[in-house]
């Protein structure tokens, strides 16, 4: 990237990078946090290179950002130690459905560009989040 040569970017997949990143923002706790950190920083330059789409790129900064800090702060036992007796469900609860539901709907959309790489759709993605979102209330 510095010697101008971004093309040799093109090589890397970038979806396997994001879902790396993703599954150790979930589990950050110290040495995750070197392979958030390294994941990030190869992101960065392969979307500065413009062979990942800048709005992928900045929402994945984002959730990688919110998830880091949720993560650390459960680990330091700043959030969702302690839950009322009425709250069915705490923060941190919260938080590890939602990543999770994410997480697994991830999956199907990894495959489907692995698949189909020229086709941008993230149709995959949320056709599986709303099946799941849909078990989850039904078994609710």
């Amino acid at each position: 990237m510095a010697s101008g040569h971004a093309s040799a970017l093109s090589i890397i997949s970038w979806e396997g990078y994001l879902s790396a990143m993703f599954g150790n923002t979930l589990i950050a706790v110290n040495v995750q946090l070197v392979g958030i950190l390294n994941n990030f920083l190869i992101l960065t330059q392969v979307a500065l290179a413009g062979f990942m789409p800048l709005a992928i790129f900045l929402l994945a900064a984002a959730f990688t950002a919110i998830s880091t800090g949720m993560s650390l702060t459960r680990v330091h036992k700043l959030s969702g130690t302690s839950q009322g007796q009425d709250e069915k469900f705490g923060t941190w609860q919260m938080w590890q459905l939602g990543s999770g539901l994410v997480g697994i709907a991830v999956v199907p959309q990894v495959l489907y560009n692995t698949v189909a790489p020229a086709a941008s759709s993230l149709l995959p993605f949320f056709c599986t989040f709303l099946v799941l979102g849909g078990i989850l209330i039904g078994v609710k």
